[in-house]
């Protein structure tokens, strides 16, 4: 069971139910830049939350008044024993964090970078920021058409102006 959970491609780990860690893969370290030491058997997960606040290896959000606020929604989250969250590291990589609950109460968490995703997604937020100021400030007349019935999708001041 060892080999076949240390050959997942994402951070594995399982949590018994008082929240304790039981077991995690080398992924799930190197995502959190753990030691083995850090990672024994026992160690609660606030701890490791905590722990990586103190380290500065995890980014808190906006919206969260502080580091103890963000760890707390997250304990709270986990007590759920199923869903998902992101988390940013402080080295720029996003993960996203998938908990299901096992029957034992205990929490199977996986942990997927998604840097390549995010990244992609703030390039087309760039592209598009891009194509509508270029559309909308353009002096020529333009439309965006629907190709099936030939509704107008978007017009720009220029076309506005002429009608």
């Amino acid at each position: 069971m060892r080999d076949a959970i240390e050959c997942l491609p994402e951070g594995f780990v399982l949590y018994d139910a008082q929240g304790n860690l039981e077991i995690c893969n080398d992924r799930f370290r190197e995502n959190y830049g753990y030691s083995t030491e850090d990672v024994q058997p026992g160690v609660h997960f606030t701890a490791l939350g905590r722990m990586d606040i103190a380290r500065g290896r995890v980014t808190v959000p906006d919206g969260y008044q502080d580091a103890e606020t963000y760890l707390q929604s997250r304990l709270a989250y986990r007590t759920k024993l199923e869903g998902t969250f992101p988390v940013q590291l402080a080295d720029g990589r996003h993960l996203m964090t998938r908990d299901r609950g096992t029957s034992s109460g205990g929490l199977v968490s996986i942990q997927t970078d998604i840097t390549r995703i995010k990244q992609t997604e703030e390039a087309l937020r760039i592209s598009e920021r891009k194509f509508w100021s270029v559309f909308h400030a353009s002096p020529s007349l333009m439309t965006i058409s629907a190709l099936a019935d030939g509704r107008f999708l978007d017009v720009n001041a220029k076309w506005v102006e002429a009608m």
